[in-house]
Order: structure tokens, then C-alpha cells, then sequence
């Protein structure tokens, strides 16, 4: 009822703050308006130096365009041709975000922002959750295996930081759960390639 398009097949996360009656969908703008809210507690996730915020929203936009587009076009693979294209896909998505991180992360700690867990992994480290625990099952494809495969050692430190993170760790839904909840984006039925 929340959601403005009944017919969407994802209708989460949906946020609602009853102090102030803001209803808000999609992890962006929720993510946006918590940091601006509280601002003043917790754990910062964006920094105050414009340049660094500007790069973090980038890899965002570079991680959803690459990762998550290639996650999401295996779960729609019909056919085992398909599936190997995508793993393709994925492989050059892990490469570029590997990269992204060399190129325009901060040093000091294997986060996007360096030492510093911030709104690069928040955003984008459930995503590596769901791809860890839903591709190898469903379509044969080991993220870790191609991460080897593709020598992307910063993304590999990246990954276990933040999968390792405790706020991920204590929240994180068991890979069943994961896998049960990415279904809907699955196409069961392979067809036979031609």
C-alpha cells in the first residue's frame, strides 16, 4: 500500500519515520535522508569534503550499473548460454569496481573511505551479500572464484571488510532467507540454448 507502484516486483526497503510522517522507498534516498537526519550520531557515511562525497555516490552509481545490473541479468539468464555471457558480465564488473577502488579510494583501511565504513558499503555490500549467497546456488557461479579469477585483490580486501563489518554481520538474514527473498527476480525454467 506504501509503495507507489503496485505492480513492482521489488517493494523494499520501504522507510517510514513516525516523528516527522515521512514515507520514502529505494536504499539511496533512505540512506540520504538518515545520514542527513542524524547526522550528529553514529557513524558518519558522508563525509563533509564535497570531493570525497561526490566519489563515494560515484562508486555507487558505477557498482549499480556494473555488479548489480550483471547479478540481476544472471537471475534472467534462460538459457546455459546466457548464464555464461552474464558470468562474462561479471567478471568485468568486478574488474572495473576493482579499479574504481585502486583509483579513487582512500588509503589507510581496506573501506571505500580508507579506515572508515561510510555510505559506499552501506549502500552496496548487501548487494555482495545477496550475489554471495544466491549465485553459486541458483546459477552455478562463485563471486568469490571469479574475484580469483579476475586478480581483483582491492576488490577481495573491500568485500571481506565489509561483509565482515559487525552491523552487517548482526543484521544479515541467513543465505536461505537471501536466496528465498531473490527468487522472484529468478528465471527457473532454462531453456535449451540453440
Amino acid at each position: 500500500k506504501i509503495h507507489p507502484d503496485p505492480s513492482a516486483v521489488a517493494k523494499i526497503p520501504i522507510f517510514q519515520d513516525h516523528t516527522t510522517g515521512v514515507t520514502l522507498i529505494e536504499s539511496m534516498v533512505i540512506a540520504d535522508y538518515l545520514e542527513h537526519k542524524y547526522k550528529s550520531s553514529g557513524t558518519q557515511l558522508l563525509p563533509d569534503n564535497s570531493d570525497h562525497t561526490a566519489n563515494i555516490k560515484l562508486f555507487i552509481e558505477i557498482f549499480n550499473s556494473t555488479f548489480t545490473s550483471a547479478m540481476f541479468s544472471l537471475f534472467q539468464a534462460d538459457t546455459k548460454a546466457k548464464v555464461e555471457e552474464g558470468r562474462g558480465r561479471l567478471a568485468a564488473a568486478l574488474r572495473t569496481i576493482d579499479r574504481f577502488l585502486q583509483e579513487r579510494s582512500q588509503p589507510g583501511g581496506p573501506f571505500f573511505m580508507g579506515s572508515k565504513f561510510s555510505q559506499a558499503e552501506v549502500v552496496t555490500i548487501p548487494f555482495i551479500q545477496r550475489g554471495v549467497a544466491t549465485l553459486p546456488e541458483y546459477r552455478g557461479i562463485d563471486v568469490w572464484e571469479i574475484v580469483g579469477e579476475v586478480k581483483a585483490t582491492r576488490m577481495k580486501e573491500w568485500m571481506e571488510a565489509g561483509l565482515a563489518r559487525p552491523s552487517l554481520i548482526e543484521t544479515k538474514p541467513t543465505d536461505e532467507v537471501i536466496r528465498d527473498g531473490m527468487r522472484k527476480f529468478l528465471v527457473q525454467k532454462m531453456k535449451e540454448d540453440n
